[in-house]
């Protein structure tokens, strides 16, 4: 056999491990031996072993045949080709991942053994290596073409099946009996039996038939035509002293393979006249189990066999899934799975999990937006095409926003504007697609219609990767719509008396579109309209007295005189805000005007479906922020301007608003910049936290600088007025700074071999959030809270003495064990307090960073008279810390409990025999232990056994008695386990009852006591993906009712309570979490936030 290419057959790309051994193994078929194939395509390897293998002639062939204990090896049924995989025995084969193996395989042709010696072209093979990207877990991989040629075979069954054409039972008895006197023959040859086959015996004859299909299959074997009288065995060579020959290795797997045929040809006849011998069983499960891909986790319904049954004629339509001019066509589900790696069973979490791990792994010039990423979200659009599933569908919706489209709209959009949908998009420059689109729109003959053009002009700009052109784009889409709403606008006169006649509560909200990548940009929006001294002021723009419109100077900003521009431009932004939150508020009346009207109308008719709307439950009106709006916020900055520097927050919650070409200003989380390097999008993707502080910096700026400045409010809202000019007890130069920011102190104390020596002065800083770490699995924000002004200790060498000059006691002993403890106190919190869920953690292995998405259970209200003390403080003076106190000695005995908990549920394992890799908890293990010792004990009672330990010496009374005391001493320690457990269980819950208790006991009328506001969600496996929404408190004073509103961009609805304060992930939304949170202080709930107009 000459060389052969040694190319790939199968790409490094990631694929689970069920796909793997269920789908690449299976389709695993190089060139060679696809040639050997009756049947061109749409061959699978079904792989299967001998239930009862015939037993080698000596004890060096039995050592040599067995396969080691770290390899799997199987036949497929149909081609007989042999694999043998072969596993790291250094590396454990379950994957430290719950989702398992991320296996990237190399597969590839047949290699040359032409001229290596101890080898025939018998012996070349496939090699192919498949490695987890997770664990490391690495296994070998070889391919053995059949000895037996399957066109041979094929041959062979015609040759059988002709002359009985009429009787299929009788040509399989004949082909079996061919097959099953063949492998006899060749077992004798490799046990060295050298007796010829004479031609001319009647019963070989018979049996054989000796005509050409048979005569062909013996001399492949080595088998000797002689004198055409008789067949004689090859030579097999001794055995005694060395290794097997190379016939001796070939007539084995010939003999293995005739085994396996003849297993598969006798299935077609009754079960009474099969033979044992040739009986086989399937073992591809029995791979998937060894390499732990049977665990993972599954639709519930979905069926493996689904994907099984469908992957032959899917094989051809994957391969063939591109048009003849190389583009792409819709994917098919099977072809989509099969780009995903996954198989069709996986549950819509694992799908997610794959589509995430490819983009990550993609090493493309473009893996954001580029072919491969298209494809993967061609492919994730067929699979939730399909299924029903919140999950794929929000992963959709966030590819979307940051700017992918689907092969089908793309296609569409071809259609619509250019009249064939073939058109190759990246071949046509932007001032053809511009000119073209307009001729389209031009004639198109309603704005809805001309809408939909400049919808499809956005999907192509998006697909070219063309930012000018999504601009134009966008910015023709906004006008349009606008153009459209404004036809028919009202009055001032009558949107003020309908304005009295509204129902808030009746009239829900209005949404906001998403004009690419801004979810989190429109949750931003809708909680700042919320809150009424903001929103007021926003409308009061244009009085020139709420805002410096008279553009004087004097206001800075961290040191730094504001220029005129920089108050233009703020002054300006608020300009905006105030026409969005107009257009809000328009659209809000004019729809409940409609409803109110026609509900008016269709008073005749009591059975019309109108009169049945009471208190709706979602609404899809929604309008378009404006374009500057949006770049203003998301951080656009072009040309020479300067002034939308962004500002970031320190580790400590404090604010930073600083202009662009200071340092410091560049504090911006590592995983956002990176992505606004990376992402070729129309807005570059943003956190919450920055877009929020972006806004609050440009109100500031707008601000007057006179610090006395506050609102005038009129007689209605005589609250929020009172609340700015009083609340906080620093003034900082603006009310908005009182409203959101509060002040925290820092205290440090020298601690001489634990003992309190020296106390700095405390320092004081500002704080506009605070940056909860999440401390444990299923925690409460009042943990997170606990956490962030728990006491840090920082040790110091014996010789450090504190360099700071406020140091009341600066003497201290050398050679002393130092410590610093630093404590936190709130010194006064702002009335909208905002908290931010520290998720996006940094992995220093991988040196990569990833979303942490453990469930926190969030409070209604919290209280933060615990942290107005500084601990050591409280400690000593009792009083409003007693709480507190008792709230850490339970959370200390609960972890303590927990840790007892999880030590009696960690499994034990046996170190050697026939259980080692099995595992139990402790006190099952014990108890188990105890039956076997019981036994002993009544098994040293036995005659027969008394005579053994006799003989060996050993009394039979001591042996009984050590077994009778073992197993009383394992059985006290396994009821004493139990009853601990047990008395933990149930003190753990008396605690947990108590500890709810003491969260829930919050004096709504304490200056302490804040109540949530807003939550906002971020939905994803990753930091890098995902999609924003905000859950928002809505109160309606009137009917003294309460509900929660979900603001999800165009989508505005009420949701249950429970929806928020959930005690566990919510079923399919387990990466939806909470990731920013907004509490107001109780007292001033009323006049701070409402969703009034």
């Amino acid at each position: 056999m000459g060389p052969t290419e040694m190319q790939n057959s199968s790409s490094s790309r990631g694929v689970l491990a069920a796909y793997f051994t269920t789908i690449q193994l299976a389709e695993w078929i190089p060139t060679e031996l696809a040639r050997q194939l009756p049947s061109k395509g749409g061959h699978r390897h079904t792989w299967v072993q001998l239930a009862a293998p015939s037993t080698p002639n000596t004890q060096q062939q039995q050592q040599q045949q067995k396969p080691p204990a770290s390899a799997w090896q199987g036949f497929c049924k149909d081609c007989l080709c042999k694999l043998s995989v072969f596993f790291d025995t250094s590396v454990s084969r379950t994957c430290i991942d719950s989702t398992g193996h991320h296996m990237h395989s190399t597969l590839k042709a047949m290699t040359d053994t032409s001229n290596d010696q101890g080898t025939d072209e018998f012996e070349a093979h496939s090699a192919g290596t498949s490695q987890c990207c997770k664990c490391g877990l690495s296994v070998q991989l070889q391919l053995l073409p059949p000895v037996i040629d399957p066109e041979m075979v094929a041959a062979l069954e015609d040759a059988r099946t002709k002359p009985h054409a009429h009787h299929l039972a009788q040509a399989t008895r004949e082909l079996v009996g061919t097959l099953s006197t063949m492998f006899r023959v060749v077992r004798n040859a490799c046990q060295g039996n050298r007796s010829p086959i004479k031609i001319t015996s009647e019963k070989p004859r018979q049996l054989l038939k000796f005509d050409p299909p048979c005569n062909h299959i013996l001399e492949i074997l080595g088998f000797e035509l002689v004198d055409d009288t008789e067949f004689r065995p090859p030579e097999i060579g001794d055995v005694s002293t060395s290794g097997l020959s190379l016939m001796s290795r070939r007539l084995e797997r010939a003999r293995d393979e005739l085994c396996v045929l003849t297993g598969r040809v006798q299935r077609k006849l009754r079960e009474v006249e099969r033979k044992e011998v040739f009986v086989y069983k399937p073992v591809t499960s029995n791979l998937a189990s060894l390499l732990g891909a049977s665990d993972y986790p599954k639709r519930p319904g979905a069926s493996l066999l689904l994907m099984a049954s469908s992957s032959s004629r899917s094989s051809t339509s994957a391969r063939g899934n591109t048009e003849s001019d190389g583009s792409s066509k819709k994917p098919t589900v099977d072809s989509a799975y099969r780009q995903l790696g996954v198989p069709e069973d996986a549950a819509d979490s694992l799908v997610i999990w794959s589509y995430c791990r490819l983009a990550e792994e993609d090493e493309s010039s473009d893996p954001l937006t580029g072919t491969l990423a298209q494809q993967r979200f061609d492919s994730l659009m067929a699979i939730a095409a399909i299924r029903t599933s919140e999950e794929l569908d929000l992963l959709v919706a966030s590819e979307r926003e940051r700017g992918m489209a689907s092969t089908t709209q793309i296609r569409s959009a071809c259609k619509a504007l250019f009249g064939d949908s073939g058109y190759e998009v990246a071949t046509i420059d932007d001032d053809t697609m511009r000119e073209m689109a307009r001729t389209q729109i031009a004639g198109a003959s309603s704005t809805k219609t001309r809408i939909e053009m400049a919808e499809h002009l956005r999907v192509l700009a998006l697909a070219k990767h063309s930012e000018p052109l999504v601009n134009y784009a966008a910015t023709l889409v906004s006008e349009l719509e606008a153009r459209e709403s404004s036809s028919a606008e009202p009055t001032a006169e009558a949107l003020g008396h309908m304005k009295l006649q509204l129902d808030t509560w009746e009239q829900l909200p209005v949404g906001l579109n998403n004009i690419g990548n801004t979810c989190y940009l429109n949750s931003i929006l809708q909680f700042i309209y919320s809150v009424t001294p903001i929103r007021e002021a926003v409308m009061r723009y244009g009085d020139a007295q709420a805002w410096n419109e008279k553009l004087v100077l004097g206001r800075r900003d961290s040191g730094k005189l504001l220029t005129v521009d920089e108050i233009k431009r703020a002054l300006r932004f608020v300009e905006l805000l105030k026409g969005l939150f107009s257009t809000l508020i328009n659209h809000r009346i004019e729809s409940w005007s409609l409803t109110e009207a026609r509900k008016s109308s269709s008073s005749a008719a009591p059975g019309h479906p109108l009169l049945a709307a009471s208190v709706p439950s979602a609404t899809s009106l929604a309008v378009t922020p404006d374009r500057e709006l949006s770049n203003m916020l998301l951080l656009r900055v072009t040309g020479d301007d300067t002034t939308g520097a962004p500002i970031s927050i320190s580790s400590s919650g404090t604010l930073n608003m600083q202009a662009e070409d200071d340092n410091d200003s560049k504090a911006l989380d590592a995983t956002a910049q990176t992505q606004k390097k990376a992402v070729p999008q129309y807005h570059q993707q943003q956190d919450v936290d920055e877009c929020m502080t972006q806004c609050v910096t440009f109100l500031v700026h707008a601000l007057s600088p006179e610090p006395t400045l506050h609102l005038e409010t009129s007689a209605s809202s005589s609250n929020t007025s009172e609340l700015v000019a009083s609340s906080g007890s620093h003034d900082d130069g603006s009310w908005i700074h009182r409203l959101l920011a509060g002040h925290q102190e820092l205290l440090s104390e020298k601690l001489v071999n634990g003992q309190r020596k020296n106390t700095e002065k405390p320092t004081t800083e500002q704080f506009v959030n605070l940056n909860l770490n999440i401390p444990r699995e299923a925690a409460d924000i009042n943990d997170c809270i606990d956490a962030f002004f728990a006491p840090s200790v920082v040790p110091g060498s014996s010789d450090e003495l504190p360099k700071s000059s406020q140091m009341m006691d600066v003497d201290a002993p050398e050679q002393q064990q130092i410590e610093f403890t630093r404590h936190t106190r709130i010194k006064d919190a702002p009335p909208v307090l905002c908290m931010q869920i520290q998720r996006v953690q940094f992995d220093v292995a991988t040196m990569r960073s990833y979303k942490l998405n453990s469930h926190v259970r969030l409070r209604r209200h919290i209280s933060l008279a615990p942290y107005m003390q500084f601990s050591s403080q409280a400690h000593a003076e009792g009083g409003a810390d007693s709480k507190k106190h008792r709230r850490h000695q339970i959370k200390d005995r609960l972890a303590a409990i927990d840790r007892h908990l999880r030590a009696l549920e960690t499994p034990v394992r046996a170190t050697s025999g026939a259980d080692a890799m099995a595992s139990m908890s402790v006190v099952s293990a014990l108890e188990r232990v105890q039956a076997f010792m019981s036994g002993v004990s009544s098994w040293t009672e036995m005659e027969a056994a008394r005579e053994l330990l006799s003989d060996l010496g050993k009394p039979a009374g001591t042996i009984a008695q050590e077994a009778h005391q073992l197993s009383s001493d394992l059985g006290s320690m396994a009821q004493a386990l139990g009853s601990a457990s047990e008395k933990w269980r149930d003190e753990r819950k008396t605690l947990c009852a108590e500890l709810d208790a003491i969260y829930d006991n919050v004096v709504a009328d304490d200056e302490s006591a804040y109540t949530l506001h807003a939550v906002f969600i971020h939905s994803g496996l990753s930091p890098e993906f995902g999609h924003y929404w905000v859950y928002i408190r809505d109160y309606d004073k009137a009917k003294d009712q309460i509900r929660w509103l979900c603001f999800n961009d165009s989508n505005v609805s009420v949701v249950d309570e429970n929806t928020v304060f959930n005690d566990s992930p919510l079923p399919g939304q387990e990466t939806a979490n909470p990731y920013y949170l907004v509490y107001v202080r109780s007292k001033d709930l009323e006049g701070t936030v409402n969703f009034g107009v």
